[in-house]
């Protein structure tokens, strides 16, 4: 498990188990279909933490005559990446309700019919009518 999730599940598990539906950004932290996204967002951020307090304000860009601090540069990228993340688990994630509304229609539709009812009397049905036939097969053209 990534430390994304588990954290997102130390935070987010009475929100995800207790109330409707779960935040976008619940989901994201916790969601197995994100486990690439998750570990990008980890990286992304540890080497922010790191890279960030090493800034001494000294270190300068320098684009179109100003000078852009270091940090500036990063925290930008990591914003830019981070709403990336964001929107890539979110399409995802809605891929994968999709999918999940779909079976559950397809559920309620069968449990309407009674498809499993149905399909075992006429499984028990071509059962018996094997038993009655008992192994004769006659080849003929209609």
């Amino acid at each position: 498990m990534n430390p994304l999730r588990a954290v997102g599940m130390y935070f987010f598990r009475e929100r995800l188990e207790n109330t409707g539906p779960a935040a976008t950004f619940a989901r994201l932290c916790t969601s197995r279909h994100l486990e690439d996204l998750q570990w990008i967002a980890c990286i992304v951020v540890l080497l922010t933490v790191i890279v960030l307090p090493l800034d001494l304000a000294t270190s300068h860009f320098t684009v179109l005559d100003a000078k852009l601090p270091v940090a500036s540069v990063l925290v930008a990228g990591v914003t830019a990446i981070l709403s990336w993340i964001y929107q890539t688990g979110s399409s995802r994630i809605g891929a994968v309700d999709l999918f999940a509304c779909e079976i559950s229609a397809i559920c309620r539709v069968s449990v309407v019919a009674q498809f499993a009812q149905g399909s075992v009397e006429q499984a028990r049905a071509s059962v018996d009518a094997r038993d009655k036939i008992a192994g004769r097969f006659t080849s003929e053209e209609h």
